[in-house]
């Protein structure tokens, strides 16, 4: 004899729901790799003399200031479900870190 149950949570047919807050998680994320290609830029060419140095800086800074905007919109938004709140944790993490020059002091 067999028991028959369900394999699939109640609902699991249907998309999974997205916050806002998730939304804007995704796009730091998008950020945060943008702004690391541009400091793996910088590091592989050094403090070159080479006239286009300025642009990977330019990058570099541009890609910073994204990154540090998403994360500010990203914490600033509230938390509608419980998966929300690793994702809240996350940015606020990562958002201290980018404000210190010593990352371990960052809790």
């Amino acid at each position: 004899m067999t028991k028959h149950s369900h394999i699939t949570p109640k609902g699991g047919h249907e998309a999974p729901l997205e916050t806002e807050l998730m939304l804007a998680f995704c796009k730091s994320m998008t950020c945060m790799q943008t702004f690391l290609l541009a400091e793996l830029d910088l590091d592989d060419i050094g403090h070159s003399q080479d006239p286009a140095y300025a642009n990977w800086i330019r990058d570099s800074e541009r890609a910073f200031a994204s990154l540090a905007d998403a994360l500010g919109e990203t914490r600033i938004l509230p938390v509608e479900i419980p998966e929300d709140m690793p994702l809240k944790r996350m940015a606020l993490l990562m958002d201290d870190i980018l404000g210190n020059e010593d990352p371990h002091s960052a809790r």
